[in-house]
């Protein structure tokens, strides 16, 4: 993974967790943060979420759920389109 691409997911993990407010929930260790974040950057790149603008769009659709919890990485994905 790129300088850049690890900007990336730090980028979408920080928002997940100021989006969510029961994150810890998902991921209660730096273990399980770290492991989710390999997985969530092996699934946006294999659903092809290669853009500032995809990752936007999943993004504010993140926001408007209500949710407490965030989504499995593949919600966030389908969000993107």
């Amino acid at each position: 993974m790129s300088k850049a691409d690890i900007g990336t997911i730090e980028y979408v993990f920080a928002e997940l967790q100021a989006i969510f407010p029961k994150w810890r929930e998902l991921w209660p260790s730096e273990d399980a943060l770290d492991a989710a974040k390999r997985s969530w950057s092996k699934t946006l790149v294999e659903q092809g979420i290669n853009t500032s603008q995809l990752i936007e769009y999943g993004l504010k659709a993140a926001r408007a759920t209500g949710w407490a919890r965030p989504p499995a990485a593949g919600q966030f994905c389908a969000w993107g389109w």
